[in-house]
């Protein structure tokens, strides 16, 4: 089961659906969905072709965190300098 949900100012929608493919989204926003679209990196996301998409700042320092864990000094300069710009203590 997935849960998905669609949230603004004034309302909030959810659904929980048994599969994770671009047609439960859809079934919430409209295949044609053309507003801010605030996700995580899957490609399910990518049916959206009118929407404005931004990636979960959570998620990318989950993957920044995951990039850090046993890289050396100078791998790890990247992931650490995205992770600047996208935590809480930057914006």
């Amino acid at each position: 089961m997935w849960l998905f949900d669609a949230v603004t100012p004034d309302i909030a929608v959810y659904g929980i659906f048994p599969g994770r493919s671009f047609a439960q989204p859809a079934a919430i926003l409209g295949e044609d969905f053309c507003g801010f679209l605030v996700r995580d990196g899957n490609r399910i996301y990518l049916g959206f072709k009118s929407a404005y998409h931004q990636s979960c700042n959570g998620h990318i320092i989950n993957r920044c965190n995951r990039m850090i864990e046993g890289a050396s000094v100078a791998a790890a300069a990247f992931p650490l300098k995205v992770k600047g710009f996208c935590s809480r203590d930057s914006l």
